[in-house]
């Protein structure tokens, strides 16, 4: 298990955890209330920072049963760096029908965050590739 450092903004919502035993993915939660209009774009506040140790990352991605809906994370998946110190934020984008509600309260799970080794390259430059 590695340990990461999280501060908690709003200690009344609950911290990312496993769901289950077999669960890759942990859930955020929406810091505040928002609607998401069909085709636009919001950015949702989930009140913690993380410090991830060098070598890893954190991705975001959607949650599958609000994709099926039409509400996706933008830019999945999302990478936070091992040398970022803000305010995790997930960028919805609402793809749905005019009749999905965009309406999401404080608290609503809006998407999956994991811990992810990262793997540094080095560029061998040469004159062709086989």
């Amino acid at each position: 298990m590695i340990r990461v450092k999280i501060y908690q903004q709003h200690k009344d919502l609950p911290l990312p955890e496993y769901k289950t035993p077999g669960a890759a993915a942990m859930d955020l939660y929406a810091a505040e209330d928002f609607y998401c209009y069909v085709n636009d774009i919001v950015t949702v506040p989930t009140g913690l920072y993380v410090e991830i140790p060098t070598g890893w990352e954190i991705i975001i991605c959607s949650r599958s049963g609000l994709a099926s809906k039409g509400f996706w994370v933008v830019n999945q998946p999302g990478t936070i760096d091992s040398d970022y110190r803000g305010e995790i934020k997930v960028l919805m984008l609402n793809i749905g029908s005019s009749v999905t509600s965009g309406s999401f309260l404080r608290g609503s799970r809006i998407a999956q965050m994991k811990l992810q080794p990262v793997y540094r390259l080095g560029w061998h430059a040469v004159e062709s590739l086989d």
